[in-house]
């Protein structure tokens, strides 16, 4: 994520992970950082327990990269990426 850290993005951290059966991956909410939606899902049929989280959010690049890290640095955590919506100027989908 190599972008100013005063500009506002938009878009979806994208978290792969393995947990126990009482363990389920958060996103803290935070004033600095708003999320929009949060997916959760398990692998099914399998006997492992692979997770993968996709939480919306919204705020600043050093916010956005502070919460990205922090993900990278949890137990368990296998990959965690980002994807950045399209920046708009006007107009709204």
């Amino acid at each position: 994520m190599n972008m100013d850290g005063d500009l506002v993005i938009e878009g979806h951290l994208i978290v792969y992970y393995e947990h126990g059966s009482d363990q389920k991956l958060m996103v803290s909410r935070t004033d600095a950082v708003e999320v929009a939606a949060y997916y959760h899902s398990t692998r099914l049929g399998h006997s492992c327990h692979s997770c993968v989280d996709v939480v919306h959010v919204k705020g600043k690049a050093s916010d956005v990269r502070g919460v990205f890290e922090q993900l990278q640095n949890m137990n368990n955590v296998d990959k965690v990426t980002f994807e950045t919506a399209p920046m708009r100027e006007e107009g709204c989908c």
